[in-house]
């Protein structure tokens, strides 16, 4: 992974086939363009560097895949606020490093 800020994309662990993890904040990862479509293309390699960096994640996943839930309007705005508050904690844990 480049760590670029540029052109980033939300990327899946889980295909958003899987309505159960479709809006899971645990289901994505920003990655940029390249990245993405390199992964797409190495599903093997992207499913080792999410199990090296976050191992609990696929087990996660794999619990909660075909689980069946509704999604309502608060679940994804809640979910939405969610995603905004990680990816404040990453930026500002990347801009910390980075110094």
């Amino acid at each position: 992974m480049c760590r670029s800020k540029q052109n980033l994309q939300p990327a899946h662990i889980k295909s958003r086939r899987y309505m159960s993890l479709r809006w899971d904040k645990w289901n994505v990862l920003c990655l940029c363009s390249k990245c993405h479509m390199y992964f797409h293309a190495n599903p093997d390699e992207f499913i080792a560097f999410i199990l090296q960096k976050w191992p609990m994640r696929i087990n996660y996943l794999r619990e909660n895949l075909d689980i069946t839930k509704t999604w309502h309007l608060r679940d994804y705005l809640e979910t939405e606020k969610e995603l905004k508050e990680l990816f404040i904690d990453e930026t500002s844990n990347a801009t910390r490093k980075s110094r």
